[in-house]
C-alpha cells in the first residue's frame, strides 16, 4: 500500500521591507525657511540658507540674520512654495508605516516611515534616529495632525545617518519648544513656530501659514552625518553665597574627535540662565551675577549644529548659603548678625530705676544696670542720714544683745565656783 504525503513547499522567498526613498524637495530645497503668510522675527536670529514667504510678502523683526537670499512672493519663493506641495504630498502617502507611540522621547527607531494612533508626535527627552550604518538611511514621520517638541528636546541621528534625510509631514501645525535641537525637514500644512533658543539643523517649510521665529538658529540641511556629543557641567563655588556671582563652566566632547562649535544654554531647573558660545576647546562659560538662597538644579544643553548632535548635561546641585545680615532693634538696642555659618548676638541692656524722695527731703537714688555689673550712686544728704542711721541702728542693736548676754555668763561662772566650808 502506497502513502501518499503532502509536502507544502513555500512559494518563494521572504521578501524584505524596502527602505523608503528620500522626498525630493525641488526648488524648495535651497530654502531653510519658506512660509505662506509671512515670516516674523524676535530676537538675534541666525538663518543659514534661503528665506522666502509666497504668497504673503511680510518679512517682520529685528535682529534677523539670513545667510543666503530673502525672497517675497516673488517667482522663486512662489515655485519653492509648488515644490513644497509636492513633496508634502510625496511624504503624506508614503508605505509601509509603523504605527509607533505618540510620544517619540526616549525611543530608538530604525529608517522607515512611522506615524502614530492619535495622529500626533510630540517630543519629550531626546529621540534617536539609527541609521545601522547606512549613509542614505531615510525616515519619515506621518501627521494627521500637529508636532510638537518640549523645553530641551533633541533629535540626533546616530551611526552615519544625516538630517537631510529625515521629513515631517505635518497636517496642521509645529511648535518646537524653547532650547531644543531638531533635526530634518519640516513639510506643514498651516503654521511653524520655532520659540526661543531653538537649533534646526533641517528646515521649515510652511504651506499655508506663517513661519514664526525667535533668537533661532536654522541651518539648510545637509548630509553631513552629526557625531555623538556629551555635555559636562561644573561650578567655579559650591556652595556660593547669595548675591555673589558664580561661574558655571560646561566642556563639549565628541565620539571620534573633533571639536564642537555652536553654544551651550545654561538651566537652573527649568530656568534658562544664559546662553554662551564655545570655545575653540570646546569649552563655554557663563557667570550668573546672583543666586537667592536654597538649593538650583543645574544643567547645561548644548543645542547641537549640523555636525554635532546635541546634548545635556547631568545635573549639578549648586548651594548658595544667605548672605550675612545684621539688625538692630532701636526699641531693645539688640544688634543680632546673621550668617549661614554661625549666628552671633550681642544685646546691650539699659535699665534705670529711680526712687521717690525718702521721708523728710526732696532727694533720690539712681541704679543703672549694664549686662551683669551693678552700681549704686546716691546723691542727696537724706541719702547719707538714711545710710548713718541704719549703721547706728545695727551697732546699737548689736551692743544690746551682748549686754543682755552677760549677766547670764556671769551668773553661770559665779555657780561654778567651788563652796568653802
Amino acid at each position: 500500500m502506497m502513502m501518499l504525503v503532502a509536502v507544502v513547499l513555500p512559494a518563494g522567498p521572504a521578501v524584505a521591507q524596502q527602505a523608503p526613498a528620500p522626498v525630493q524637495l525641488g526648488t524648495a530645497g535651497s530654502f531653510a525657511v519658506l512660509a505662506g503668510q509671512g515670516v516674523t522675527n524676535t530676537g538675534p536670529t541666525t538663518v543659514n540658507g534661503n528665506l522666502g514667504t509666497s504668497p504673503n510678502p511680510s518679512v517682520t523683526g529685528a535682529g534677523l540674520t539670513v545667510n543666503g537670499t530673502i525672497h517675497r512672493a516673488d517667482a522663486v519663493a512662489a515655485q519653492a512654495q509648488a515644490d513644497t506641495t509636492i513633496a508634502y504630498n510625496s511624504a503624506a502617502g508614503r508605505t509601509p508605516v509603523t504605527t509607533v507611540a505618540t510620544e517619540l522621547g526616549n525611543q530608538n527607531l530604525k529608517a522607515g516611515v512611522y506615524t502614530s494612533p492619535t495622529g500626533t508626535f510630540e517630543i519629550t527627552g531626546t529621540l534617536t534616529l539609527d541609521a545601522e550604518g547606512d549613509p542614505n538611511a531615510v525616515f519619515i514621520f506621518q501627521m494627521a495632525s500637529s508636532l510638537v517638541t518640549a523645553s530641551r528636546s533633541n533629535v540626533n541621528i546616530i551611526n552615519a545617518g544625516t538630517s537631510c534625510n529625515v521629513f515631517w509631514q505635518v497636517g496642521s501645525s509645529a511648535t518646537l519648544g524653547t532650547f531644543s535641537t531638531f533635526r530634518g525637514t519640516i513639510l506643514a500644512l498651516a503654521s511653524i513656530t520655532v520659540t526661543t533658543g531653538v537649533t534646526i539643523d533641517g528646515r521649515a517649510l510652511a504651506r499655508n501659514g506663517a513661519v514664526t521665529l525667535d533668537t533661532d538658529t536654522i541651518t539648510r540641511a545637509t548630509c553631513t552625518p552629526p557625531a555623538t556629543t556629551a555635555t559636562t557641567v561644573a561650578s567655579s563655588a559650591n556652595p556660593s553665597v547669595a548675591g555673589r556671582p558664580v561661574t558655571f563652566t560646561s566642556t563639549v566632547t565628541a565620539a571620534g574627535g573633533g571639536t564642537p562649535s555652536g553654544s551651550v544654554t545654561f538651566f537652573d531647573g527649568d530656568t534658562p540662565l544664559g546662553t554662551a558660545p564655545l570655545g575653540s576647546n570646546g569649552v563655554a562659560t557663563f557667570t550668573a551675577p546672583s543666586l537667592s538662597a536654597g538649593r538650583h538644579a543645574i544643567t547645561a544643553a548644548y543645542l547641537g549644529s549640523p555636525t554635532f548632535n546635541g546634548s545635556t548635561s547631568t545635573g549639578i546641585t549648586q548651594v548658595v548659603n544667605p548672605t550675612a545680615t545684621t539688625t538692630t532693634s532701636a526699641s531693645t538696642g539688640t544688634s543680632t548678625t546673621r550668617s549661614s555659618q554661625a549666628t552671633t548676638t550681642t544685646v546691650a541692656r539699659s535699665t534705670t530705676t529711680t526712687a521717690g524722695a525718702a521721708k523728710g527731703g526732696g532727694g533720690g537714688s539712681s541704679t543703672t544696670t549694664t549686662g551683669s555689673r551693678t552700681s549704686l550712686a546716691s546723691t542727696g544728704s537724706d541719702a547719707i542720714r538714711l545710710f548713718a542711721a541704719a549703721l547706728l541702728a545695727i551697732v546699737l542693736g548689736a551692743t544690746m544683745l551682748v549686754g543682755a548676754q552677760r549677766p547670764k555668763r556671769d551668773a553661770r561662772f559665779r555657780n561654778d565656783r567651788p563652796r568653802r566650808h
